[in-house]
């Protein structure tokens, strides 16, 4: 085996004092099964500052769980290196052999990055340090509907990979020492249908858990799922767009 670059432990964040539900229970059992080597390390309130940077202050403070650890894994990676995984990816087979690389992150499609999936690297590489600065200022912030709203993570992580020469086409390539892995790694699971294909190239399924959705949200995504499953992602985003205006037309007559 080649020399490790990348320390063997498993990060993750679970920042709000909740107990744990069985499905993320489940999936840290899954990282214990298949790396049963690695050191496994709860990042909360107790071992992590929340409020040593604004933007992660201000989600912890509005209880925005899920946009807590978009500043905080970052920080941490860069300090300590190793591999950070969501509470919503179950592992799949050992992660030892990634740890040769200098860093590591995958194609959630092929117009995204996604560091919630998982991703690794060895501590203070310089491309990280860039990720971390677009949490500056307004930078991870957009209008919408006259709201001030929360940008997701993967869309300010792709766009610093962009700047290094990210191809947005979901194919292997090497960026600021960062190797990019196609979505069959870390992201077998369709997000528009929840259909899950894995190949022996799969070490992790990301579940898209989604936690910072509310219900209704939630209900629609589960629908979108649905009728791209039964119909086809054509068909079933046009259904989608009737039934949607629809109910758009039934609460205009009330």
């Amino acid at each position: 085996m080649s020399e490790l670059l990348i320390p063997k432990t498993i990060h993750y964040c679970w920042f709000g004092g909740k107990p744990k539900p069985e499905s993320v229970q489940k999936c840290i059992d899954s990282w214990k099964k298949y790396c049963p080597d690695f050191e496994i390390k709860e990042w909360n309130e107790t071992n992590y500052d929340v409020h040593k940077h604004p933007y992660m202050e201000k989600a912890y403070q509005e209880k925005k769980w899920a946009f807590v650890p978009d500043y905080a894994r970052l920080d941490i990676m860069y300090n300590h290196g190793g591999i950070y995984l969501d509470t919503d990816v179950e592992v799949v087979k050992d992660l030892t052999p990634l740890c040769e690389l200098k860093a590591f992150k995958g194609f959630e499609s092929s117009q995204v990055v996604n560091d919630g999936q998982g991703f690794g690297c060895m501590p203070g590489l310089p491309i990280f340090k860039e990720m971390i600065a677009c949490y500056e200022g307004d930078e991870p912030y957009e209008l919408i509907d006259g709201e001030l709203q929360n940008i997701e993570s993967p869309r300010l992580c792709t766009k610093v990979l962009l700047k290094h020469g990210l191809k947005l086409d979901g194919s292997k390539q090497r960026i600021a020492d960062i190797d990019i892995f196609p979505t069959e790694y870390f992201c077998p699971k369709s997000w528009s249908t929840g259909k899950i294909t894995i190949t022996d190239n799969t070490y992790s399924i990301h579940h898209f858990d989604a936690s910072w959705k509310n219900k209704g949200e939630k209900k629609y995504i589960a629908l979108m799922r649905f009728l791209n499953r039964l119909f086809g992602e054509e068909k079933g985003s046009k259904i989608l767009e009737k039934i949607m205006n629809l109910k758009d037309h039934i609460k205009g007559e009330k």
